[in-house]
């Protein structure tokens, strides 16, 4: 997990509104009917369900140290989301003492390495991780609806990068993999492989790339998952390219950030706070806690 500076967030919660909006325009979908699309529920029944479900984002001061503004701007996505959320009064271990005293329903909490949301009446967990693989994925399938045999790039192989191989897997896209150590990208193939149900029909739609432009000249929608700047060059961005980029920093030069405009979706926190927040609320309803 990246872990994220107080200028990357500080604009996050006065622009929701405004990456909403683009969202809607490079998806057709919100951010909150997006996070429902990756979690297969009906958004007017997590609407209903989220105004008796609590959430606390308790502040973590172990490691380097508490972000400032990092709880409280995931707390602003939550609410813009129509979701009841506070920042917990208490950090640590007494922040999550003081959830588990007063019932709260849902947790985020984040150190260097982890960042989690927990079902209190379960102990199930997200991992930001794996949901925000799984968001960019369904973004990513829905910039490309209309186009259903369109393949996809995924660079980067790490847990962000396969969490959304995988979830384009089960959308019925085929997948490419890339990552600049071509050895991690065929071992996360085999892993990918071997952890789908159902993997000996999904072989032939999951391979390996071992050279980055050829890829990207190949597929049209492209993830990149990587924490390095300048992976794709102005040369390689044409109109019919649709991208989705959650690695930090962006992969892009100002001029591939304008040349992609609403084919371009990224963001530091938004989709994957999204889709954890409904996800606990799914946990929820499947275990009949609400």
């Amino acid at each position: 997990m990246t872990r994220l500076s107080h200028r990357d967030i500080d604009t996050i919660t006065s622009d929701l509104a405004q990456y909403n909006n683009h969202l809607m325009t490079s998806t057709g979908s919100g951010l909150f009917d997006i996070a429902c699309c990756c979690c297969g529920c009906d958004p007017s029944l997590i609407s209903q369900k989220a105004k008796i479900f609590s959430m606390q984002v308790i502040p973590v001061t172990a490691g380097i140290g508490v972000i400032t503004e990092f709880s409280e701007t995931v707390a602003g996505i939550l609410r813009f989301l129509g979701l009841k959320a506070e920042v917990a009064p208490f950090a640590d271990v007494t922040g999550l003492a003081h959830a588990v005293d007063n019932k709260v329903d849902g947790v985020f909490l984040a150190d260097d390495s982890t960042f989690m949301a927990l079902h209190a009446g379960s102990f199930s967990r997200l991992d930001n991780s794996i949901v925000t693989g799984q968001m960019y994925a369904t973004v990513l399938d829905l910039m490309g609806r209309g186009v259903p045999d369109l393949g996809a790039l995924v660079i980067g192989c790490g847990p962000v990068g396969c969490s959304a191989a995988a979830h384009l897997l089960g959308l019925g896209r085929r997948v490419a993999l890339f990552d600049i150590n071509n050895s991690s990208a065929k071992d996360a193939r085999k892993e990918l492989l071997l952890g789908l149900a159902g993997s000996d029909g999904l072989a032939g739609s999951l391979g390996v790339i071992d050279d980055l432009e050829r890829g990207v000249q190949e597929y049209d929608l492209i993830l990149e998952a990587t924490p390095a700047e300048a992976v794709l060059l102005d040369s390689w961005l044409t109109p019919n390219k649709k991208v989705a980029m959650p690695g930090v920093p962006l992969g892009l030069s100002e001029y591939g950030l304008e040349a992609l405009g609403t084919n371009l979706v990224h963001d530091k926190l938004e989709l994957g706070v999204a889709g954890m927040a409904v996800g606990l609320l799914n946990i929820a309803m499947t275990k009949n806690r609400l």
